[in-house]
């Protein structure tokens, strides 16, 4: 009878614990365990990686470099993406000395303020045999968290918008990261001998059109940068317009997203020369930069991938090929995050030729959640490099 009793104590005491597990918590863990799990294994890199059955995989664009493979859930915007920073690590520097610096020149490339970004936990984590580095942060586009996995002079990073309470999913994840007999140890390795690494003061170190980065009133002025193009070719849907959403507020305001598959080729909007070419984990995803000189610079972002051969302070032409669109980041569809930035804030782009607003007047563009904004149709002329 005692032994009878004492079990039904125990069960009791048990479902107790998990009606009363703090934020979820029980929720979480009882749920990991409900998971079918698949095995993405990379046919070029070699490495592999569980996720949930039920989740949708976004294959790299291999076309170019940097790009991600991407595990998205059926029901919300949570993903988790795997990805090759294109910025190397020397043994001479930790991965906390180097995670530092690349977060650092990442932020300054995507106008973060120091104080925009804030990392909640920091810890070290083994990976695959591996001493990793985990952070969670918070930045004014996503929560976000991150685990930075060194392999060679390679460092491979594990990104999630997931929150605290479906944390589970992504620690499961991590945790199944396996590196494979292909595996590249250097980027050379990776996309090729000709390939330069980023260097990571070109996000840091002040170029002439970023001395001020003030408030500026050119953003209200309803007229175009002059000589800049849509940076696509073909039509392509709105489907967020300059203040349409929290993400095109403040800085961002002018900003347009234009709806496109995966793939699709990015162009110059005008010619300059390349400033930032990688990943941000504040929730921009893959981003790159033109520099225009007189203080423009037009922003790409969400990428799957950039072209080969690329390097900071190259040159490039109006209208050539520069990257691949994506759905990186903190995102709820595949599009291009464009706009065209003076002094770090964006400028009116809403009447580049062929932009056509749903409204009628590009002075108020947004149309009811569900619908697109408008729509534009990029230019076929040709690039001359």
């Amino acid at each position: 009878m005692r032994k009878v009793k004492f079990v039904s104590m125990f069960v009791l005491l048990a479902l107790l614990l998990s009606v009363t597990a703090p934020n979820g918590a029980a929720q979480a863990n009882s749920g990991i365990g409900k998971i079918r799990w698949l095995t993405y294994t990379d046919s070029r890199y070699g490495f592999s990686i569980e996720y949930p059955a039920n989740w949708h995989v976004t294959p790299r664009d291999d076309r170019g470099v940097g790009g991600t493979v991407s595990f998205n859930s059926p029901n919300d915007p949570l993903k988790v993406e795997v990805g090759l920073y294109l910025a190397e690590r020397t043994t001479a520097t930790s991965l906390k000395e180097w995670t530092d610096q690349y977060d650092a020149a990442a932020n300054a490339a995507a106008a973060f303020e120091p104080t925009e970004i804030q990392i909640k936990l920091e810890r070290f984590v083994r990976v695959d045999g591996q001493t990793a580095l985990r952070r969670e942060g918070v930045s004014p586009l996503t929560e976000f968290k991150y685990t930075n996995v060194p392999w060679g002079k390679t460092v491979w990073f594990i990104w999630t918008n997931s929150d605290d309470a479906r944390a589970a999913t992504y620690d499961h994840m991590v945790a199944s990261f396996r590196f494979g007999k292909n595996t590249p140890a250097t980027l050379q390795e990776a996309y090729g001998s000709d390939f330069q690494p980023l260097q990571l003061d070109c996000g840091t170190k002040i170029m002439p059109e970023q001395i001020s980065r003030q408030p500026s009133d050119f953003a209200t002025l309803a007229s175009d940068p002059a000589g800049h193009r849509l940076p696509f070719i073909g039509y392509r849907p709105i489907s967020t317009g300059p203040g349409c959403y929290y993400t095109h507020q403040g800085q961002s305001y002018e900003a347009i997203d234009y709806s496109m598959p995966v793939g699709t080729p990015v162009l110059a909007s005008f010619s300059g020369w390349i400033g930032w070419h990688g990943w941000v984990s504040g929730g921009w995803g893959n981003l790159l930069t033109i520099h225009h000189g007189s203080d423009y610079v037009s922003w790409y972002a969400h990428l799957n991938s950039f072209r080969a051969n690329m390097w900071s302070g190259q040159g490039v032409s109006t209208g050539c090929l520069q990257a691949y669109s994506g759905n990186t980041g903190d995102t709820t569809g595949a599009h291009l995050h464009f706009e065209v930035r003076l002094n770090d804030w964006s400028v009116w782009i809403r009447t580049l030729p062929t932009t056509v607003w749903d409204s009628g007047d590009p002075n108020n563009p947004c149309q009811p959640p569900g619908y697109y904004d408008g729509y534009a149709t990029g230019p076929t002329s040709p690039c001359y490099p």
